[in-house]
């Protein structure tokens, strides 16, 4: 009698999300984009405040005076037109047809503040500037200025033909939660390999026609996996929002996303109760019979440490600003892949209990090898596992 038996192996990645504490924070940019009187303000404008009636939203523009300098001024949605106070021959407000909205492209956090405790954060007319941008109330209403000086604002009021100069204002604030860390390409030491085979279904299939027969047979199982990951103190910024761990380190069909909460922590730790299915298609030969089982690879309670890549990144910062804020916790030997700011020599541990793989066996009925030693196998390891627990309570 002629017996066959083939296995599969297949594919699996486990990503972990992780959303950390809210301090500190990073510096998140704002952008500023042109446009002209009767176009629509931008969805993601920047508002300088809400009239007392509540009817007519106003934002925040920058535009040329006649000097060719620039000036902040107020947009009204409704009105679609920008107010620059720049006095006139005539005694009327200036109202320019083009100009500047600033705008939240990357939805950074805002807030408005008095003081400049949060200079860092403070954001200003350029990127290259040193006039910070704010808002002062004048008679209700809350308008934008810019801040020539530590002591005051000059704001453009509507349909007024002077500039008010108020020693009564607000910094605007722009900022982001922190670092988004991703660690993947994971290298252990010692590598993850074999595992005890153990059964996960087994079947006879006995074919007493004179021609070939095909069997469709399903195998399921239920397993409980544990992973924790211990995460380097030196080389995780102190600015670090949320984390992903990419741990592709068995393989299976499905990719499983889950979320989890870290704040001071550098440790993970997930259990995780999953079902796996192997479905295959079996051919037996007239007047034969045969033993088919499914057996998972399954590692227990194993410790590795661990080398990966850590990939930096932050709501609008730029590569060298992102490199100049890790400098600021001593992460340094950094490098720029794809656009990426990366450390290649992250470290911890790691420990766990996984599933590396199937392999679905066809052996001969009258076969000591194959299926039949799978079974023994298994018997003998609940046994001795048994025994285990028995001698525990003794």
């Amino acid at each position: 009698m002629v017996g066959w038996s083939c296995s599969a192996v297949v594919f699996h990645t486990l990503v972990l999300i992780s959303v950390a504490r809210k301090e500190p924070r990073l510096p998140c940019h704002l952008k500023w984009v042109e446009s002209s009187e009767g176009n629509p303000v931008p969805y993601n404008a920047v508002p300088a405040t809400v009239v007392a009636s509540g009817s007519v939203k106003k934002f925040i523009v920058r535009g040329y005076d006649g000097a060719g300098r620039y000036k902040v001024g107020t947009l009204h949605r409704e009105e679609r037109t920008a107010y620059f106070t720049i006095p006139s021959q005539n005694g009327t407000a200036t109202q320019l047809a083009n100009f500047d909205v600033l705008i939240n492209e990357y939805d950074c956090d805002l807030t408005w503040v008095e003081g400049n405790k949060y200079a860092y954060f403070i954001y200003k007319l350029f990127n290259t500037s040193t006039i910070p941008l704010g808002r002062t109330s004048y008679e209700g209403t809350w308008y934008p200025g810019a801040i020539y000086s530590s002591e005051t604002l000059t704001a453009a009021i509507d349909n007024s033909t002077e500039l008010v100069e108020a020693s009564d204002f607000q910094y605007l604030i722009s900022s982001s939660a922190g670092f988004q860390l991703e660690i993947r390409d994971f290298i252990f030491e010692p590598d993850i390999f074999g595992g005890n085979p153990t059964l996960m279904g087994y079947d006879e299939i006995h074919n007493l026609s004179n021609c070939s027969i095909t069997q469709t047979l399903t195998h399921t199982q239920s397993i409980t996996e544990s992973k924790t990951v211990v995460m380097s103190l030196t080389k995780t910024s102190t600015k670090t929002d949320e984390f992903s761990l990419n741990l592709a380190l068995y393989k299976r069909e499905e990719t499983k996303t889950e979320t989890y909460t870290w704040t001071n922590e550098t440790t993970v730790k997930t259990e995780t109760e999953i079902t796996i299915s192997v479905s295959r298609e079996v051919l037996v030969p007239a007047l034969e019979s045969v033993v088919v089982c499914t057996a998972i690879h399954f590692i227990e309670d194993f410790q590795a440490s661990y080398l990966a890549k850590a990939v930096y990144r932050a709501k609008s910062l730029s590569v060298s600003e992102i490199i100049s804020e890790l400098a600021k916790d001593n992460i340094r030997d950094l490098s720029v892949e794809k656009g990426n700011v990366v450390l290649n020599n992250y470290d911890g541990e790691f420990m766990g209990s996984i599933a590396l793989n199937t392999q679905f066996i066809v052996s001969p009925y009258d076969g000591l090898e194959g299926c039949k030693q799978l079974v023994a196998n298994d018997n003998q390891r609940k046994q001795m596992k048994f025994r285990q627990f028995e001698s525990k309570f003794r």
